[in-house]
């Protein structure tokens, strides 16, 4: 502001301000307005990349491909997004117009989803192959383009295949200062972004491969070790087989944080984990829980936070230890896990080191005893969250009940398949369902797929696919049974939903839904979130109001649970939906699926022994 006011001072140039144009003069007027507000020009603050924005719109250009890279000295092959693990963080405002160009360097599709924004209006934006879109093939590009309608801590990933479990992925900052309650400068001094996640020494592509054989038992594969922003440690002595993985003391690099005392920081976490539970907590440091999925909440104080899988939360610390230096701690809740070797190092000690003191000072500081402590695996209690903005649930006009389990089944040779109900989600072959809904694309068109039940594919969508339609507005409540010895954290595309129950089973028990239930729903002010986790045995019931139209995803956010299958939709007034938003591009993704047709079938363990007569 004040260099704009000296150049007006000077005469000469107050002038020449004035010949210009009518249009010029209210862009500068426009920007100085924002200036004031403190809604100044986009900028994205980005710890692992470079980026270029202007005014009010965030222009990206990204490529994807494979690549190797050793974050804690064991050397494996990536997915990254230029070249960079974590991928790049986005910063941008309220208002704001993304556009990410993505260009494809793989040998097989991809996509991205953007998890936790709503994409109201642009639902073809959400980035589900089979869903929203047909992959982007090879060697093509694609335009991700939506406004920014919502502020909070969000994320960006993969939806392809098993491509998030091996790095493609980011945080995504959205900021409206105007209409935020926790505002850097007033309520906190700086924030802090930490993208926290497990990490495999193999591919996700391999493990899952190992996952879904018979050698597996249906158990899903433990992590070597948990990472910060994508550093961390790890001893060769402990890697499984250093013969066969390139393994390198001394690369490995500890995450340390430089704070001064008596300050607020704002540690913004993001879990990007494939399955672990994280458990986040600072030695002498007390937590203030202020934001779960982009909701503001009533500050929370406690001494630590569990983050499951695809959740984010806020928290303000205030810095006044009188220690030199402490330890931040991550662990994996390991009762989340159905086993683990000895290669994993569950517990991650990062250093924070205050302005002034050596680096070579060793904290000395010990954990809070309820930050190490046993625990079930279910995540924070939603209970504890309680919405800044007030809003009552409105009561149901549509109550869905549904089962999720993973399920062996004798026809697949006993590998693990993903349900929810009667249905492991296999998509179309050559459509995404909003094509197929809008009539660009007819099912009879598209390649039929194997499923695993041996099912016909699903006659109006193709594929195998549980889809239920709402009419536009309608509050849809959902009932979601976890018949599961392993907990499934459930993310919802497009919305967030309200927690009006939430049931978890103690020790070997079963808490599934019965109707008594109902007179402990809680329709006032309950907590909000995108991501929940259903523990083992148990059940939750949401509610969300169907106002957005289009078809939106359901599932399980562990990557092996969503890859075997462990997802539905919800297609949402799509009366009003919007078929001009389908792209000739995404039109063209579909059409080059087509013509490959059956080479795109993946085929299901047994199909080759398998005669054509066998179904169940």
């Amino acid at each position: 502001m004040s260099i704009v006011m000296l150049f007006l001072k000077e005469k000469k140039c107050f002038r020449l301000f004035l010949g210009l144009s009518w249009l010029l003069l209210l862009s500068v007027v426009l920007a100085i307005y924002r200036k004031e507000l403190g809604l100044h020009d986009v900028v994205l603050k980005l710890p692992f990349a470079e980026q270029v924005s202007s005014d009010f719109e965030v222009s990206i250009a990204w490529t994807v491909k494979r690549e190797t890279k050793t974050p804690d000295g064991v050397e494996r092959d990536f997915v990254l997004v230029n070249g960079m693990y974590p991928g790049p963080s986005i910063e941008a405002r309220v208002n704001d117009t993304v556009r990410i160009t993505l260009h494809n360097e793989l040998d097989e599709s991809t996509s991205i989803h953007f998890h936790g924004l709503y994409q109201r209006g642009s639902n073809t934006m959400d980035g589900v192959p089979g869903v929203t879109q047909c992959g982007i093939p090879p060697g093509h590009s694609f335009v991700y383009e939506f406004i920014l309608t919502q502020s909070g801590t969000f994320w960006w990933h993969s939806h392809s295949s098993t491509q998030r479990g091996d790095g493609m992925f980011g945080a995504f900052i959205v900021k409206d200062p105007e209409n935020e309650h926790y505002i850097e400068g007033r309520d906190y001094d700086e924030e802090i972004l930490l993208v926290i996640h497990d990490y495999y020494h193999r591919t996700a592509h391999d493990l899952y491969n190992f996952y879904m054989s018979k050698t597996s038992g249906g158990l899903e594969p433990p992590p070597d070790n948990l990472l910060i922003n994508g550093q961390g440690i790890m001893s060769c002595s402990r890697v499984h087989n250093s013969s066969k993985d390139k393994c390198t003391d001394g690369i490995g690099i500890r995450p340390t944080f430089t704070l001064q005392r008596n300050r607020r920081y704002r540690f913004r976490l993001v879990n990007t984990s494939i399955i672990s539970e994280i458990v986040f907590s600072l030695d002498d440091l007390v937590l203030n829980i202020v934001e779960a999925d982009s909701i503001e909440v009533e500050p929370i104080k406690s001494k630590y936070v569990p983050v499951s899988p695809g959740q984010r939360y806020s928290i303000i610390v205030f810095t006044n230890s009188t220690k030199q230096s402490l330890f931040m701690r991550t662990r994996i809740n390991t009762n989340c896990l159905n086993y683990h070797t000895h290669t994993l190092i569950s517990e991650t000690t990062s250093i924070i080191l205050f302005e002034g003191v050596s680096s070579e000072i060793v904290p000395e500081t010990t954990a809070w005893p309820e930050a190490v402590e046993k625990r079930d695996c279910v995540g924070l209690d939603p209970y504890l969250l309680h919405p800044l903005i007030t809003m009552d649930a409105p009561k149901a006009d549509i109550t869905l009940l549904i089962w999720a389990r993973s399920m062996q089944l004798e026809r697949v040779h006993s590998s693990p398949f993903g349900f929810i109900n009667r249905t492991s989600f296999r998509p179309a072959i050559g459509a995404s369902n909003v094509q197929v809904a809008a009539g660009l694309v007819n099912i009879s068109e598209t390649f039929p797929q194997n499923t695993v039940t041996g099912a016909a594919n699903t006659e109006k969508w193709g594929g195998h696919q549980l889809i239920s339609e709402i009419p536009y507005g309608a509050v849809v409540e959902v009932i979601i049974n976890n018949l599961d010895e392993a907990d499934h954290p459930f993310h919802l595309h497009g919305h967030d939903f309200y927690i009006v129950h939430h049931y978890a089973s103690r020790g070997t028990g079963f808490g599934h839904w019965r109707p008594r239930y109902v007179s402990q729903y809680n329709s006032k002010n309950p907590p909000r979130r995108d991501t929940l986790t259903i523990q083992r045995n148990g059940h939750s019931v949401i509610r969300f109001v169907a106002d957005n139209p289009g078809i939106w995803a359901l599932h399980c956010h562990v990557l092996w649970h969503l890859a075997a299958g462990m997802m539905m939709q919800f297609a949402t007034g799509m009366d009003q939906f919007n078929a001009s938003s389908i792209t000739p591009a995404m039109l063209d993704h579909c059409r080059y699926e087509r013509e490959l047709g059956s080479e795109l079938v993946v085929p299901l363990p047994g199909d080759k022994l398998r005669s054509k007569s066998d179904r169940i």
